[in-house]
């Protein structure tokens, strides 16, 4: 088990993760032009916060991470 399976369930309660998703989002809302017509690939995306701050600006949004515990929670939260 590793150390982001271990947090992985309180991941989304911590203020710090949420503003920062949510910062990198805006900026790349600002940078890039997104359509519906896109596709993106996540890799790293943990429990989602970020592609979830994107989603409505993107066609599809693959999510990968290796680790078990965090696509768990997104797999909870995508439902």
């Amino acid at each position: 088990m590793s150390e982001f399976d271990i947090k992985a369930s309180g991941w989304d309660r911590n203020l710090m993760h949420r503003e920062r998703a949510e910062t990198v989002a805006a900026a790349i809302i600002r940078q890039i032009p997104l359509s519906r017509k896109m596709k993106a690939l996540e890799f790293g995306a943990g429990t989602g916060l970020l592609s979830f701050n994107l989603m409505n600006h993107i066609g599809q949004i693959t999510l990968v991470d290796n680790s078990e515990g965090m696509v768990k929670i997104l797999r909870e939260k995508a439902v």
